[in-house]
């Protein structure tokens, strides 16, 4: 078996499609070539799934662990009172 060279993606895609057309006669171009990525989004500053954010957003769950923790000790003392 021989190895061919890679063509690239819209190598394949061409490829994809002529193979659909070519197939049992009904051609549905929704069913060929690439799908939609959203991969690019998790690079973005405001993505939820970035690094970066899921660090900040557990920083600021730790932060409000504690002052409501800090909250109720000081109630409990207040009310000990």
């Amino acid at each position: 078996m021989s190895k061919l060279p890679a063509r690239g993606a819209v190598a394949g895609i061409k490829e994809d499609l002529k193979r659909a057309k070519e197939g049992d006669g009904k051609y549905d171009p929704r069913g060929a070539g690439a799908g939609w990525s959203h991969n690019f989004l998790n690079q973005k500053p405001w993505h939820p799934m970035n690094f970066r954010n899921q660090v900040r957003k557990y920083d600021a769950e730790q932060r409000a662990i504690a002052e409501q923790k800090a909250k109720e000790q000081g109630q409990v003392r207040a009310d000990a009172r």
